[in-house]
């Protein structure tokens, strides 16, 4: 994942919780 927004946005729709991206602060769906 490249974009971190982009990243939340591909995992919610892919109804997966949101990983930590490149070490930045994990979001969980």
């Amino acid at each position: 994942v490249t974009n971190l927004d982009g990243g939340m946005m591909s995992w919610a729709a892919a109804g997966r919780p949101v990983i930590a991206d490149d070490d930045r602060v994990p979001h969980i769906s």
